[in-house]
């Protein structure tokens, strides 16, 4: 009885350990703005770029994200102006320059793919970081090291 015991007691004892690990991981909600939730709070572009600079490589990503969003915004709105002008223009009565606005259209156009090439390397610079995290728990390695004079274990972590 008393071996069922502590065996019990042993057993409960390691999944306390294995229940304090806690995953900070990151939730990204793609929208026109993205939402960005870790441990429950959501977090503002300012804080989201902080906690992603603590990986390299997902801030790398984060930074390309970033660039296609800035170009994606002015191609955006560029176009958007050399379009709403001529229209203004042909609705107040005057002469409309249609060339302005087929180059507006063609802006635009061009700030679609940004727009899409930004939410899918943030969702990579995300994935990145998650996946960084996951692997929290680190692998732990024994091997068995025979020496002329001696037996050792060898943990490699």
């Amino acid at each position: 009885m008393k071996k069922a015991l502590l065996i019990f007691i042993f057993l409960l004892s390691l999944s306390q350990l294995f229940a304090q690990y806690q995953s900070d991981t990151i939730v990204y909600r793609k929208g026109s703005v993205g939402l960005y939730r870790q441990n429950g709070k959501y977090l503002s572009q300012k804080e989201f770029t902080n906690v992603i600079q603590t990986n390299p490589e997902a801030y790398q990503e984060l930074q390309k994200a970033k660039s296609n969003y800035t170009f994606g915004y002015i191609f955006g709105y560029a176009g958007g102006f050399m379009i709403g002008y001529p229209i203004g223009t042909a609705l107040g009565g005057g002469k409309a320059n249609w060339a302005l606005a087929g180059i507006g259209a063609g802006l635009v156009c061009l700030a679609i793919p940004l727009s899409s090439a930004h939410s899918k390397h943030t969702a990579n610079a995300v994935r990145i970081y998650n996946h960084s995290k996951m692997t929290g728990m680190n692998k732990v390695d024994f091997k068995l090291n025979l020496k002329a004079n001696s037996i050792g274990v060898k943990m490699n972590f």
